[in-house]
C-alpha cells in the first residue's frame, strides 16, 4: 500500500501517490548491471536525441528559422514517412493514445 494525498482535490485521480525516497547509489547500481545486456536500439532510446520542430512554411516562426537556417527536405515521400511512423508505433512502443505508453 503507497499512502495518497488528496491534496485538496475532489476527484480520485487527481491525488498524489506519495511514494517512498529511493536512493539514486542504489537505481544506479543496479541499472549498471543490466546496462551491458542492452541492444543497440536501447541504448539509442536510451540517449539524448536532437530536438525536431514541425512547422507550415507559411507561419511567422517558420519565415524567421528559414531566414537563418536552409530548408533541406528529404528525399523521402510523403508515403514513405506515413509507413516509417506506422513502423515505430507497431513495435509495441504506443498504444495509439497518442501518449507513446503502454498501461
Amino acid at each position: 500500500d503507497v499512502p495518497i494525498d488528496p491534496n485538496g482535490k475532489p476527484l480520485p485521480w487527481l491525488w498524489i501517490l506519495l511514494l517512498p525516497f529511493i536512493d539514486e547509489t542504489r537505481i544506479t547500481a543496479a541499472f549498471s548491471i543490466c546496462k551491458p545486456s542492452l541492444t543497440l536500439e536501447d541504448r539509442r532510446r536510451n540517449a539524448f536525441g536532437g530536438s525536431v520542430v514541425f512547422l507550415h512554411q507559411d507561419t511567422h516562426l517558420a519565415h524567421d528559422i528559414l531566414s537563418v537556417a536552409p530548408y533541406r527536405p528529404g528525399q523521402e515521400t510523403d508515403q514513405e514517412v506515413v509507413e516509417s511512423l506506422k513502423l515505430y508505433h507497431d513495435d509495441g512502443s504506443n498504444d495509439g493514445d497518442g501518449n507513446g505508453s503502454n498501461p
